[in-house]
C-alpha cells in the first residue's frame, strides 16, 4: 500500500559544491536524520583527477522536506543534473549526464498505536518505480544515444557511521539481510532515445512488534551510471503491511495505517425496551378511549 504524498513546508538546509578544486567536503552533522549527496566527474576535483562532490544536503531534527534542488555541473566537457527531496514516505530523485553517482539515506523512528495486546509481526516495504532513459553522448557519431552501467538499489536497515571512511561515506545504510533490491539494465546504445522502466522492493518484516512499542529504521536510495539518466520524480514510496487496528506515527511527520474507530453498539435490550413502552401507549390509549365511551352511554 502506498501512503499519499503530504505536503510540508521546505525547510531545506543545503550546501552545494560547483566543480572544480574548490568543490567543499560536506560533513553530517551529529544528530541529522537525512542525509544525501552527488558525485561526479563533472565536478573533478583538479588534484587527484576523479570525481568530487557536486552538491549535498543534510538535516536534523523533524519535518525532514529537505533535498538538493535541481542543479547542473560542468566540468572537462562533462555534464550532470541532479534534483532530490525527502519526506516521511517518499523519496524522489533525478539524476542526468556522465559518470554521476547519487545517494539519499534517512532514519525515522516509528510509534506503535492501536488496540492488539499480543505481539505481532509488521513488514516495511521501499518501492522504487521509475524510467532510465539513454542520453546524449555528445560523441558526434551516428549511435549518440547511450545508456551506460546505469544502476538503482534500495536498502533497508540502519545508518552504519564508518570512521575509516572518507567523512561523506560514514552515513550510509547498513541492510538488513535480504532487505535490499538492484536492478541494472543492459549497456545499449543507439542513434535514438531510448527508455527501459524499473520497479523493485526491498523489504523487512520486524517480529514480536507491541503496541506502544517504537522502532528505528532507515532507507538507502542509490543511483549510479556512467552515461545515463535515472528519473524516480515520482516515486519511492515507504509504506507498510500492517495487521487490524494498528497504525503507526513517526518522529520525521509521517503517519501509515488507520485507526480504527467504531460505533457505540446500543445494548441488546434496547428494542426490546423501545417496543415495550410502544406497547404500552397503545394498551393506555384503548383504555381511555372505553372510558369515555362507557361515560357517554351512561
Amino acid at each position: 500500500m502506498h501512503n499519499s504524498l503530504r505536503s510540508l513546508a521546505l525547510t531545506a538546509a543545503l550546501l552545494s559544491g560547483v566543480g572544480g578544486a574548490e568543490a567543499g567536503t560536506i560533513v553530517m552533522p551529529s544528530g541529522s536524520t537525512v542525509w544525501m549527496k552527488m558525485n561526479s566527474t563533472a565536478c573533478w576535483d583538479g588534484v587527484t583527477g576523479g570525481a568530487d562532490d557536486c552538491a549535498a544536503s543534510n538535516k536534523a531534527g523533524p519535518n525532514p522536506s529537505n533535498g538538493i534542488p535541481t542543479s547542473t555541473f560542468n566540468g572537462r566537457g562533462i555534464t550532470a543534473t541532479t534534483s532530490a527531496e525527502v519526506l516521511p514516505d517518499q523519496v524522489r530523485t533525478f539524476l542526468s549526464g556522465r559518470s554521476a553517482f547519487l545517494y539519499v539515506s534517512l532514519e525515522d523512528t516509528y510509534t506503535v498505536h492501536g488496540t492488539p495486546v499480543d505481539p505481532f509481526d509488521i513488514t516495511v516495504q521501499l518501492n522504487m518505480e521509475g524510467i532510465m532513459r539513454s542520453w546524449d553522448s555528445g560523441t558526434g557519431t551516428s549511435i549518440g544515444h547511450q545508456m551506460i552501467v546505469t544502476t538503482v538499489t534500495a536498502e533497508i536497515g540502519t545508518f552504519s557511521p564508518d570512521s575509516t571512511n572518507d567523512i561523506n561515506e560514514q552515513f550510509r545504510v547498513n541492510p538488513f539481510p535480504g532487505a535490499s533490491a538492484t536492478y541494472s539494465a543492459p549497456i545499449a546504445a543507439a542513434g535514438a532515445p531510448f527508455s527501459v522502466p524499473f520497479d523493485i522492493t526491498a523489504s523487512y518484516t520486524l517480529a514480536s512488534v507491541l503496541v506502544g512499542g517504537t522502532f528505528k529504521l532507515a532507507y538507502g536510495i542509490n543511483s549510479a551510471f556512467s552515461i545515463g539518466e535515472i528519473d524516480m520524480l515520482n516515486t519511492g514510496h515507504i509504506s507498510f503491511v500492517l495487521p487490524e487496528g494498528v497504525f503507526l506515527t513517526s518522529a520525521l511527520g509521517g503517519r501509515f495505517g488507520e485507526e480504527v474507530t467504531s460505533e457505540v453498539p446500543l445494548p441488546a435490550a434496547l428494542p426490546m425496551f423501545a417496543g415495550g413502552l410502544g406497547l404500552m401507549g397503545l394498551l393506555g390509549w384503548r383504555r381511555k378511549r372505553k372510558n369515555v365511551a362507557a361515560l357517554a352511554a351512561g
